[in-house]
């Protein structure tokens, strides 16, 4: 008795392909290394988006931490300007009050 050998055999209109044994194999093999190759090519692509992505946000975080440290300076500065302008007008009869100098300093820290 004969055996046919196992394989698969394709027909497609009048053509006929026949992929037996190792060549059945072989091409099962590329077919699964060439769409392993492309997830991974998929995947670098999406790191790197998602990669740039964080990047920019951190990027953004940090000039908006900036931005608020630069406007508390800017407040303390503000404060400690308002309270050097009241001691400055001050005359030397009213350095000497505690009451004047407590409303300065008051001043000084925004209320």
């Amino acid at each position: 008795m004969s055996e046919a050998p196992a394989g698969v055999e394709a027909q497609y209109g009048d053509k006929k392909i026949k992929l037996w044994g190792e060549n059945f194999v072989q091409i099962a093999q590329m077919i699964a290394l060439v769409y392993i190759v492309f997830l991974l090519v998929r995947h670098d692509s999406d790191a790197a988006t998602a990669n740039q992505t964080s990047t920019l946000m951190g990027k953004a975080q940090e000039q908006t931490q900036a931005i608020k440290e630069q406007t508390q300076v800017m407040r303390e500065q503000l404060n400690a300007t308002r309270e050097q302008n009241c001691l400055t007008r001050l005359t030397s009869e009213q350095k000497k009050n505690a009451k004047e100098i407590e409303f300065c300093q008051a001043l000084g820290k925004g209320r």
